[in-house]
């Protein structure tokens, strides 16, 4: 029986039969079962092959084409933050030329610098100027791994997070040298009223003949008295020229002086010209440094043509010397 049961085994097949148009022998092809098992077998391990490496390659397909792109956005990211850094550098050039001019505008007009806010921006170190030199040359080419992608992302990251501090520091002194500017100019416009009022400039071209303070006098031998100005002798009708800006506040004659005029600068300032042949200004008027405001002459107690120069200070008589450029 069981012998029997393993001949009908074998005789288990598909038969294929090719069966031709013309009259010729119809061919038959038999398969066993166990073969047409194993071909089916194999076409299906094959089938599922493909796909699995078919649905792999289009993941790493996908996988490269983003990786591509997260490199050229790194390399674009790259290319902002080193413009940016070059934007910085600059801002912090400029920021240092401004602190220059401040220094010498306020030299040139004799102000004094404000320490203070040079001190503060002394103490401020730019982190990215700490920073080595940054450039595209730094993106690696013909391809980076995802770690080196990866890597690039934090560094970028933590440049631009940088930069926003810095930009954000530069912006702050930027705000500052800006109200300092204002305030600079202020104070320069003050400082340069005062320079033009002040009574710096000789009223003529001439040589001093007689100095502040006590002297010998001319009228008389052997007497002291003190001189409460300095003399200039000029050519008589020489014009006399206002020291500094001003508003008179006389023209006239006085004992002892003569035909005088009194110039009032402010900042606790008034001129005095004494001596003089004719004065060309009245009271009340607005005088520039330089403005003709009378002639030199010999009236009142003088002994030549000469300027009898004094000048005030808060209410008190000072040396003219002290002043005068």
């Amino acid at each position: 029986m069981g012998t029997s049961k393993s001949k009908l085994k074998k005789k288990r097949y598909f038969t294929i039969m090719l069966i031709p148009h013309s009259q010729k022998k119809i061919n038959q092809f038999k398969i066993p079962i166990w073969a047409l098992a194993c071909i089916i077998t194999l076409f299906t391990v094959i089938t599922c092959s493909l796909v699995y490496f078919a649905v792999d390659f289009k993941a790493a397909k996908e996988d490269l084409d983003r990786l591509k792109h997260v490199e050229t956005v790194n390399q674009v990211q790259a290319k902002k933050i080193a413009d940016l850094i070059e934007k910085t550098r600059n801002m912090e050039s400029k920021i240092a030329d401004i602190e220059l001019l401040d220094r010498q505008v306020r030299e040139l007009v004799g102000l004094e610098s404000d320490e203070e806010k040079e001190i503060q921006l002394q103490d401020y170190h730019s982190p990215i100027s700490m920073q080595p030199e940054f450039s595209l040359a730094m993106i690696p080419r013909g391809g980076v791994s995802r770690g080196q992608v990866s890597r690039l992302y934090e560094s970028n990251m933590d440049l631009l997070e940088m930069l926003d501090k810095d930009l954000t520091m530069l912006d702050q002194i930027v705000e500052m040298k800006e109200e300092g500017l204002a305030q600079l100019q202020v104070e320069v416009s003050d400082q340069l009223k005062y320079l033009a009022a002040k009574p710096d400039r000789l009223p003529v071209n001439g040589r001093i003949t007689s100095k502040y303070g006590y002297r010998s006098s001319p009228f008389g031998a052997g007497r002291r008295e003190f001189h409460d100005g300095i003399d200039i002798a000029a050519a008589h009708g020489t014009y006399i020229r206002a020291a500094g800006d001003g508003r008179v506040i006389f023209s006239g004659w006085v004992p002892g002086y003569g035909r005088m005029v009194s110039i009032s600068h402010g900042y606790g300032y008034v001129s005095h010209y004494a001596h003089n042949s004719v004065n060309l200004v009245k009271v009340g008027q607005t005088v520039k440094k330089g403005d003709r405001v009378a002639r030199v002459g010999t009236s009142g107690r003088s002994t030549g043509p000469h300027v009898h120069f004094m000048i005030d200070q808060n209410g008190k008589r000072i040396n003219p010397q002290n002043v005068l450029k």
